[in-house]
């Protein structure tokens, strides 16, 4: 995926097989840091409310809501996201995110 422009709601993704850009709709990323794992988008909200979305059917797993245990300022931090599994293939998948030196994770 390629990063937005803020105020867009079309994220463009770029096949390096076939060497093509295709642009989807995706408004519910908007304003909502978002990271991908799997051919899957994590969205972050200010309030730190996390799901899963998948950018081609829009399938959507709400995974915690505005968590009591991570600080505000965990947002910031977010760096990288990873998915154990595809949550298209299997329900035992566990979900992990990395900050600058934290881990949080979560197996829905």
């Amino acid at each position: 995926m390629l990063p937005k422009k803020k105020s867009a709601t079309t994220c463009k993704f770029q096949s390096l097989t076939k060497g093509k850009l295709c642009e989807l709709d995706l408004s519910e990323t908007e304003g909502k840091m978002c990271l991908s794992s799997l051919g899957w988008l994590l969205t972050v909200s200010k309030d730190l409310n996390f799901s899963l979305i998948h950018p081609l059917n829009h399938a959507r797993i709400e995974l915690l809501d505005g968590h009591p245990n991570l600080p505000p300022a965990f947002l910031e931090a977010i760096r990288k996201f990873v998915l154990s599994s595809s949550p298209s293939w299997t329900s035992n998948y566990i979900v992990m995110v990395h900050g600058f030196s934290s881990l949080a994770f979560c197996r829905p």
